[in-house]
C-alpha cells in the first residue's frame, strides 16, 4: 500500500490479518481477520466491480485455509482471462520450516497455484510446493544454489507458468531466479557481507514484479532484471548496521532508477 501509489497504481486492500506491526518485530497484536468480516469486505470490493476491472492480482499471507478457499473462488469466478495473477506462496523459510498452518500450506498449492500466471516464492518455498505437487521427494543437497535450480529447469520445460524464485546464490552472488516454459533466466548481486537483510525485501520483490505485469511485460530478463535492481538499490540506501525492518524513505529514487543487474540466460 506504500509502494504501488508511488508507480501510479491505484490500489485495492483485501486484508487476511490486522496487526500493530511485523511479525519480525515480536509479538505484532491484532491477529487474522474473521471469517465473516474477510468475505464481506471481499462483497464490497466485488460491488465496487474492482476484481472484475484490475490488471494484476495478487495474493499474499493468509491465516487460514478458508481464506485461502474463498480467494480462490473470488479469482475464479471473477477475474478475467487476461489479467496477471501472482501467487506469493508465503508459508515458510530456512530454520523456521512451514509457518502457516498445514491446511493453509496445502490449500494454497491446491486452490490458488493452479490459478497463477506467475508463482513466487523463496527457495525453500519453491521446493516445498514442488514436494507437494508429488515432483520432488524435498529439499535437494543445495537447495539456493543455482546450478540445481538450473538442473531442474532443464526437467520441467512444459511447465507455462512463470516461476520467480528469491536468494537464489551463485559463487559469491544472491539474486532472482525464473524459469517459464523452455527459458530460464538468472539476475544476481554480490551477496551482502553478514548476510543481514531487513524484513520485507520478499515483499518488495513481489510488487516489481506486479509492476512489470501492469506494464504487459511479457518476457523474463524484463521482469527480473528490474526487480533486482530495484531491489539491490534499495538494499544500498537502507540506513544503519543492524537491518531489521525495510525503511522506504528513498522509494521515489529507488523506483525511478535506471536497471543496474545483469541478467543472465541460464542453459
Amino acid at each position: 500500500m506504500k509502494v504501488l501509489p508511488v508507480l501510479g497504481h491505484e490500489v485495492s486492500l483485501l486484508p487476511t490479518t490486522l496487526l500493530g506491526r511485523h511479525p519480525g518485530w515480536g509479538a505484532p497484536g491484532g491477529g487474522a481477520v474473521p471469517q465473516a468480516l474477510f468475505e464481506g469486505m471481499a462483497q464490497g470490493l466485488l460491488d465496487n466491480q474492482i476484481p472484475q476491472s484490475c490488471d494484476v492480482v495478487l495474493t499474499g499471507y493468509f491465516a487460514s485455509a478458508e481464506q485461502v478457499s474463498f480467494a480462490a473462488r473470488m479469482i475464479r469466478e471473477n477475474v478475467t482471462r487476461d489479467t496477471v495473477v501472482i501467487v506469493d506462496t508465503i508459508m515458510g523459510d530456512f530454520g523456521k520450516g512451514l509457518y502457516v498452518k498445514e491446511e493453509v500450506a496445502e490449500a494454497i498449492v491446491r486452490e490458488l497455484i493452479p490459478l497463477a500466471s506467475i508463482v513466487k516464492g523463496n527457495a525453500w518455498e519453491f521446493w516445498e510446493v514442488e514436494r507437494r505437487l508429488g515432483r520432488v521427494a524435498g529439499l535437494p543437497e543445495a537447495p539456493q544454489a543455482l546450478t540445481g535450480l538450473q538442473d531442474y529447469s532443464e526437467d520441467r520445460q512444459k511447465d507455462a507458468v512463470m516461476r520467480v524464485i528469491t536468494s537464489v546464490t551463485e559463487r559469491n552472488r544472491v539474486g532472482l531466479f525464473a524459469m517459464q516454459n523452455a527459458e530460464a533466466v538468472y539476475a544476481g548481486v554480490p551477496a551482502k557481507e553478514g548476510g543481514i537483510l531487513p524484513n520485507g525485501l520478499g515483499d518488495f520483490v513481489s510488487l516489481m514484479l506486479l509492476r512489470e505485469a501492469a506494464k504487459g511485460t511479457s518476457r523474463l530478463s524484463d521482469y527480473i532484471g528490474p526487480a533486482m535492481s530495484a531491489t539491490h538499490l534499495l538494499i544500498a540506501e537502507q540506513d544503519g548496521e543492524i537491518l531489521t525492518e525495510l525503511n522506504l524513505y528513498s522509494l521515489h529514487s529507488v523506483l525511478t532508477a535506471s536497471s543496474v543487474v545483469e541478467v543472465q540466460p541460464v542453459s
